[in-house]
């Protein structure tokens, strides 16, 4: 998980790459985190779920981010917001 300092808010955004988080960060929002692609590990959804009370999960509007986000919502959906 890349930038795991923005987990200190409860809320986070969840992208897929690194330059998606820091871009972010250089417009003022700063609780986002990269998993690097389009699935979320169990070691990725262990630190995020000890970490967040709600999760926005923003990734790319191409197929594969379209697939993801919907795999990873279905994943976190009894866990958080």
């Amino acid at each position: 998980v890349f930038d795991l300092m923005a987990l200190k808010n409860g809320e986070v955004i969840i992208v897929e790459g690194c330059l998606d988080s820091i871009k972010l960060d250089e417009i003022g929002i700063s609780n986002s985190v990269a998993i690097f692609g389009t699935s979320l590990s169990s070691t990725q959804k262990s630190i995020i779920l000890g970490n967040a009370t709600s999760v926005i999960i923003v990734f790319d509007n191409d197929a594969a981010g379209i697939v993801a986000q919907n795999v990873v919502t279905n994943s976190l959906k009894n866990y958080v917001d």
